[in-house]
Parts: structure tokens; C-alpha cells; sequence
């Protein structure tokens, strides 16, 4: 199933085609895990938020919305859930992705990789939010301007323009 569309794939889920879903899971588990962790700074709860997402999708089915695209509407729904979970529990932003971050440059034995990771995470940490979240879906994610803004319910202009100015206070906050 690894060569059929995202489209293909929802068309099989709303058949009843399990196998299917579990396509489009492995497709973007590993996504929606990174955003999770991003956004609430708990790589623990990443998993189940993750989850979470998938199994509302997969309990909604005929909601999803073929013009958009599985992947944003699926990234919209995971926003969804990321936004409910900070909500309720408001967590330190930074504390388990700078952990994850020095925990994997130890690993490799490499020092430099360490220092400089923890700063560039440092730095996104700081930013607002929604700053992350559009920083995240944009150049990690690498989704279009137009997919960003209809993720967070904004303009492509708008998107633009925040993202410019996120990626230059970042290179400010690094130098």
C-alpha cells in the first residue's frame, strides 16, 4: 500500500479497510509524534496524543475532507488535541525536548552537536506557540503555505510574514 495516495488510503478506511489505515498510520506516526512533542515539550505524551489524533480520524472517516488533503486534515485534528492537552495541563515548553535533544547528541558522542542543539531548541522553546506551531508545520513539516494557514485557521500572507519574523528572531537568538 506504500505507493497509493492519502486519498486512495481514506477511500479504503471508509470502506471499512483496515489495512488501509494502518497505511496511512505508519505514513504519519512518526509526523505526528515530532509535532506533539514539539508543541507540548512532553515527549511522553507525545505518543498518546498522536495516537489520540489517529483514532479520531479513524472513528470519523467520512468527515475527512478530500479537497484538503489526508495530511492536512489530519494535522488539524492533531492540532486540535495538542491545543486541548496544553491547555489542561500547561506544561514547561522546553523540559522533555531538550532532554530527547541532549540525550541524542551524547549518543553520538558528539559535544558540539549537544551545545548547539540545546541552543537552537532553547530558542524555539521560547517562541510563542503559535509561532512554533507554524515554524513546525512549515520547515519540518515542510507543508505549503496555504496547508499552514488552513491548519491554523489564517491567511498564506499572514503565515508568510510570521514565519519570516520567527526565523529572524531565531537567527537573532542563536548568533
Amino acid at each position: 500500500m506504500s505507493g497509493e495516495t492519502d486519498s486512495d488510503l481514506m477511500e479504503q478506511v471508509r470502506r471499512g479497510e483496515r489495512a488501509a489505515f494502518v497505511a496511512l498510520f505508519d505514513r504519519y506516526r512518526e509526523s505526528a509524534v515530532s509535532f506533539a512533542a514539539r508543541m507540548t515539550g512532553d515527549a511522553d505524551a507525545a505518543e498518546e496524543l498522536a495516537h489520540d489524533a489517529f483514532m479520531r480520524v479513524a472513528s470519523k472517516p467520512k468527515l475527512s475532507d478530500t479537497a484538503r488533503g489526508f495530511r492536512v486534515w489530519f494535522m488539524s485534528v492533531l492540532r486540535e488535541i495538542v491545543a486541548e492537552y496544553v491547555a489542561e495541563k500547561d506544561p514547561a515548553p522546553n523540559a522533555s525536548i531538550g532532554r530527547v535533544a541532549a540525550a541524542g547528541a551524547v549518543a553520538q558522542g558528539v559535544e558540539i552537536i549537544e551545545v548547539e542543539a540545546k541552543v537552537a531548541y532553547d530558542a524555539i522553546n521560547r517562541l510563542d506557540p503559535r509561532d512554533r506551531e507554524i515554524l513546525y508545520l512549515k520547515l519540518f513539516e515542510r507543508l505549503s503555505y496555504d496547508d499552514v494557514a488552513e491548519i491554523c485557521g489564517d491567511k498564506p500572507a499572514a503565515v508568510k510574514h510570521r514565519l519570516s519574523e520567527t526565523v529572524e528572531a531565531l537567527r537573532r537568538a542563536v548568533e
